[in-house]
């Protein structure tokens, strides 16, 4: 079984639908919302609704959700313990991470430095994205024309995203491309 870490709910969506839909790996969503609850209201359990439903137009991906707190100042050894947990029940033979990047979001990094830290030579980055940009620029992943129809499907499903100020600019424009280092 192959493994797709995603640092938060809606990353799996925006950098990886079509790898996802491809590879159909088991996905772990490393980080459970709290901050966002915190600013704007919007529940951890509204998020993971929303990631149950955007993976099913994705080919009804299965998935877990992590119980890390993205409000913890180091997730460090949190993150640990959940990977090794995921190390022994899956024992995953390829394991997808976003890649580590000067200028990267902290999290997305961190699972980068972790996930390698538990699985290296078995993990196979995916690009995010650096602060100031909204896609680092890499290698595109191929996809099926069919595919862009899921994905918009998938990114629709993150209602709570879109309606926020902060985050609705990744769920237009520049989505639908995907990039590999």
């Amino acid at each position: 079984m192959d493994l797709w870490l995603a640092p938060h709910n809606d990353d799996e969506t925006l950098f990886g639908a079509f790898s996802l839909i491809r590879h159909r790996p088991h996905v772990h969503i490393c980080f459970r919302s709290q901050v966002q609850e915190d600013r704007y209201g919007v529940l951890a359990e509204t998020r993971e609704l929303e990631t149950a439903q955007a993976l099913w137009w994705l080919g009804s991906i299965e998935w877990s959700q992590g119980l890390t707190l993205d409000s913890l100042p180091d997730a460090s050894g949190a993150l640990l313990d959940d990977f090794n947990r995921l190390d022994a029940s899956y024992t995953p033979e390829r394991v997808w991470a976003p890649a580590y990047e000067d200028g990267g979001h902290a999290q997305h990094n961190l699972v980068a430095f972790v996930a390698n830290a538990v699985w290296g030579v078995k993990v196979t980055p995916y690009l995010t994205y650096v602060h100031g940009s909204m896609r680092t620029r890499g290698v595109g992943v191929e996809y099926e024309p069919s595919w862009v129809w899921s994905k918009l499907k998938a990114l629709t499903c993150y209602r709570s995203q879109i309606e926020l100020d902060s985050t609705r600019a990744w769920f237009m424009d520049d989505t639908l491309r995907e990039y590999v280092p």
